[in-house]
């Protein structure tokens, strides 16, 4: 019983230094041992200590190959989130890499998820200030009315925060709502100012 337990100790040490090993080469974007992991069975969706996936990982460097090596994996996460909410998507986002926006929206990302601040991709993309992360994320459905933690949309944020008229542009041809209460009233008047 104990040679068992042994065996299945060792098993599990080294399918968690597999998992390491996945995840660093991820990092380092080198597509042979990725490759070579996923042929062998690795789970694609392992995490480090903060919840992030190899796709959590890669969207955050933009690197296409991998992402797309990784997306036709046929039980990979799309939507995983690490220890904060965020999602792949919402880490490409981030990042400004437009490019894996497209392809993880393309392969059916949820453009609607929310981290544990209830912030979606679109709130992050007003931040970054970038119209077209904006549109691009407004082209898969995103929501442009759904309110974070504080009760802010993208609209409140692009007007009040970030004061962006591009973006509230933007926005407000994609059926934002300027009449939407949020905890800063004053933003919706500032939003028919922009306009």
């Amino acid at each position: 019983m104990s040679k068992f337990k042994d065996s299945f100790s060792k098993l599990k040490e080294n399918k968690e230094d597999l998992d390491k090993q996945f995840l660093t080469a991820v990092q380092r974007d080198d597509l042979h041992f990725v490759n070579y992991c996923i042929e062998i069975g690795i789970d694609v969706n392992c995490v480090n200590e903060n919840h992030q996936t190899a796709l959590h990982l890669i969207a955050e460097k933009g690197n296409k190959c991998i992402g797309t090596i990784l997306l036709k994996a046929p039980n990979i996460n799309i939507d995983a989130k690490d220890s904060m909410g965020d999602t792949p998507l919402m880490y490409a986002v981030s990042n400004d890499q437009l490019k894996f926006v497209k392809l993880l929206l393309k392969s059916k990302a949820n453009p609607n998820m929310q981290n544990h601040f209830e912030k979606t991709p679109l709130h992050i993309a007003v931040s970054q200030g970038d119209a077209n992360l904006v549109t691009a994320l407004l082209d898969y459905n995103a929501n442009p009315n759904m309110q974070d933690a504080y009760g802010n949309t993208p609209l409140s944020l692009s007007t009040m925060e970030y004061h962006n008229e591009n973006i509230a542009k933007i926005l407000l041809m994609s059926g934002a709502n300027p009449d939407l209460e949020t905890q800063k009233p004053q933003c919706l008047l500032t939003g028919y100012h922009f306009i």
